[in-house]
């Protein structure tokens, strides 16, 4: 049987609308998954910068409500302006640009009780391809470094890649940086 160019035609427009179809609406129904999982690596990059326990005795990551719990037993997130002053509210309505345009930074404490033992704050800086993005955990005097992690990069997957290793990570415990 033949078909004319019109059928073909309507035929390869249904099947990518019915893909497209598909796709988005795999998208919508997987958003707030995706949403929850980029929100937990943050939490854990943060709790590794602290130097907590994220991995269990045959080294793998904890299970996700196990790292949540940690956090939020144990950090406490707090935003501070450029000098340094605690941010105690910010406007329902605020947007990435406009603290971006504030200066306003968050500032993470762990807190054992009631005192805080450390504190962790977001670092970046370029790498030789691209910006290097972290946290780097400071002890209670602020003059020890605790930790980092180094988490987004788009540094090219051999040396470059190297920067997430824990070797990597591991050799700035203990330097002072005042």
């Amino acid at each position: 049987m033949k078909q004319g160019e019109t059928y073909i035609l309507m035929y390869a427009a249904g099947i990518c609308l019915a893909g497209s179809l598909l796709l988005a609406a795999t998208t919508a129904g997987l958003k707030a998954q995706q949403e929850k999982m980029v929100e937990l690596d943050r939490k854990t990059n943060v709790l590794k910068a602290f130097q907590a326990p994220i991995l269990d005795a045959k080294k793998q990551k904890l299970p996700g409500d196990q790292l949540e719990k940690m956090y939020a037993d144990h950090v406490r997130e707090v935003l501070v302006d450029a000098d340094g002053k605690p941010v105690a509210k910010l406007p329902p309505k605020e947007t990435a640009a406009g603290i971006a345009a504030r200066k306003i930074l968050p500032l993470y404490q762990w807190v054992e009780g009631d005192a805080v033992r450390k504190y962790a704050f977001p670092v970046s800086g370029k790498g030789l391809w691209s910006t290097i993005y972290g946290y780097m955990a400071l002890d209670e005097g602020l003059t020890t470094v605790v930790g980092v992690s180094f988490f987004k990069h788009g540094e090219t997957p051999g040396l470059g890649g190297e920067i997430e290793q824990p070797w990597f990570q591991d050799q700035f415990k203990g330097r002072k940086v005042f």
